[in-house]
């Protein structure tokens, strides 16, 4: 099962996207629906699968917060926010 979805990306997002995308032979929508889903898959299983924190109890939120990155985590943000231009806002 499939859901379109309109999306407004920043022109050098699509500029690269396009660019990646000729470069693949492959179209830009093909493109960008993949790499969402790859990024989506580094998260974890659907959101469905967790509890809302009003519905933790004391003792699971305390777990929750003890949780860290793993070393390839840790190192994949720090790259990504070092790329972050100053003062930028996440869009």
């Amino acid at each position: 099962m499939s859901t379109q979805v309109r999306i407004t990306l920043h022109d050098e997002v699509y500029r690269r996207a396009k660019q990646l995308a000729q470069m693949s032979n492959r179209n830009i929508e093909e493109l960008l629906a993949q790499a969402i889903e790859l990024s989506l898959s580094s998260v974890g299983p659907a959101t469905d699968t967790y509890k809302p924190v009003s519905k933790l109890s004391d003792a699971e939120v305390l777990e929750l917060s003890q949780m860290q990155m793993d070393a390839k985590q840790e190192r994949r943000f720090s790259r990504l926010l070092n790329k972050q231009p100053a003062g930028a806002r996440p869009s």
